[in-house]
């Protein structure tokens, strides 16, 4: 697989692995306890947990000084935790574990192994998923059962294989909790998709390969196979609880758009979201989960068409947790062009009053607006010669206003009444800390910053604070 292939892929994974996704509220919220006796432990570094595929996350409590650590997750459901710590040596290493709503697990780490302590509900699962290879190394995403087989009936075999392990699973452990049924079946789902692909993608490689990566060389498989591979959709919304399956129902469904190399790739993604919200009509909130990842793929790319993919999702998800994220990705993606309108990117008044970037040049023939900061010289000095042209135009067709970025929202107030004392209000605003980055990426870092904007809300061009008289010259005209 050449490069290019293997960065967008690896891109799409990423996003994956950064977004996550909530499903939704899943009734009251119950504690599950985690209790680790670790064997070494760096006592330095305080581990972080994290749910809800990313959604949510805690880094708060130490380890103690005898080696335990001790955590309640408050869980709406039962759930996949993962669980970041490190080691002496200072490596960070991850593990997963499944955690029944209102139960407890302990275990003992040794040599990052993972000994599981009594017969609880908790302990019963991890112990399956281990050994079933859904948590840890599944040997056959590590060599195939077989070399020179079939490609249909390797992958029959592998169904067979999952199938004959839900039986086990639903025959040996507590099947009451409706949330880990699901993630089993989608996890064993997953598992003979990966396992088949893997076999596809490995088909060339030789005995002496394998045994190379046993012993830490690095092969990279064969990508470009495997789109012809079944997966059975699981009709339920908790399914990719299970993040193997939610990248294999993205590959599934996705075919194989990450292979194509044009720089323009709206249409193969078109495409892609169409068969998304054809094969999970009755999924809503996957369908938003994966769509979500198909505008942030083209918002972050080089498409030309992403705002109408941000329209299409507002329109599909107009409550979705996510628009808020897309919108202010969408906006710092776009640098702004002369004669392009601004985006209604949140600001707040002196008194907390919500406005908007937009809102700023309304009812003015022109506005000019200081982008600026507190902790740079230049800055204040840019805030004062601005103050001393609006106080020195006081009738000009021009409005004056400024925007304050990454400050605290006192602070830049008090350095305003310095700078600019007597200074109207309905002037001067404040663009809280998610907003800033958006500012940065449709202008641009650089502070101080002096724009110029007409009375339609268009963008005009930048100007110098610093060049009194040629901001003069032309308030003049």
């Amino acid at each position: 697989m050449n490069k290019k292939k293997q960065s967008i892929w690896q891109k799409i994974a990423l996003l994956a692995a950064l977004w996550g996704g909530a499903i939704g509220a899943y009734g009251q919220v119950k504690n599950a306890y985690l209790e680790i006796k670790f064997e070494a432990p760096n006592l330095a570094y305080t581990p972080l947990i994290d749910w809800e595929n990313y959604e949510r996350t805690e880094r708060k409590q130490n380890i103690e000084a005898n080696g335990y650590w001790r955590v309640s997750v408050p869980l709406e459901r039962s759930q996949v935790v993962y669980v970041n710590y490190s080691d002496t040596a200072n490596v960070i290493h991850i593990h997963q574990f499944f955690l029944p709503k209102g139960d407890t697990l302990k275990c003992k780490e040794q040599k990052g192994k993972f000994v599981f302590e009594g017969q609880s509900k908790a302990v019963q699962i991890n112990h399956f998923l281990i050994e079933t290879g859904i948590f840890g190394d599944d040997t056959l995403r590590q060599k195939p059962l077989m070399r020179n087989a079939n490609e249909a009936m390797y992958a029959s075999l592998m169904q067979n294989m999952a199938d004959e392990t839900w039986h086990r699973y639903q025959t040996t452990q507590d099947t009451t909790d409706a949330t880990q049924n699901v993630f089993v079946k989608a996890a064993l789902e997953a598992q003979q998709y990966l396992r088949s692909q893997y076999f596809l993608a490995t088909k060339e490689w030789t005995d002496e390969m394998f045994d190379g990566m046993n012993k830490g060389a690095v092969f990279f498989p064969n990508d470009d196979v495997g789109h012809d591979l079944q997966l059975r959709i699981i009709p339920h919304e908790e399914a990719i609880l299970s993040r193997d399956y939610w990248s294999s129902l993205f590959r599934y469904l996705g075919g194989n758009l990450y292979l194509d190399e044009r720089d323009d790739m709206s249409e193969q993604m078109k495409q892609f979201y169409d068969k998304i919200d054809s094969r999970l009509s009755n999924l809503s909130k996957t369908r938003e989960n994966l769509a979500s990842y198909i505008v942030s793929f083209v918002i972050n790319g080089t498409s030309t068409d992403s705002q109408a993919f941000l329209a299409r999702f507002e329109r599909d998800f107009p409550h979705s947790p996510r628009l808020k994220g897309l919108r202010y990705n969408g906006w710092a993606n776009q640098k702004i062009q002369l004669g392009a309108a601004l985006p209604p990117v949140p600001l707040l008044t002196q008194d907390s009053t919500q406005t908007t970037l937009s809102a700023l040049s309304a009812g003015a023939s022109s506005t000019l607006v200081l982008l600026w900061n507190t902790w740079e010289d230049s800055c204040q000095i840019a805030l004062k010669s601005v103050a001393k042209l609006a106080i020195k135009y006081p009738k000009s067709s021009v409005c004056f206003k400024t925007i304050c970025v990454r400050n605290r929202f006192d602070s830049w107030q008090e350095v305003l009444k310095q700078q600019w004392p007597n200074a109207p209000k309905a002037s001067h605003f404040y663009a809280d800390y998610p907003e800033a980055p958006v500012l940065e990426g449709i202008f641009e870092k650089k502070r101080p910053l002096l724009l110029l904007f007409n009375d339609k809300g268009q963008f005009v061009e930048r100007l110098s604070p610093f060049d009194v008289n040629g901001i003069e010259k032309w308030l003049k005209k």
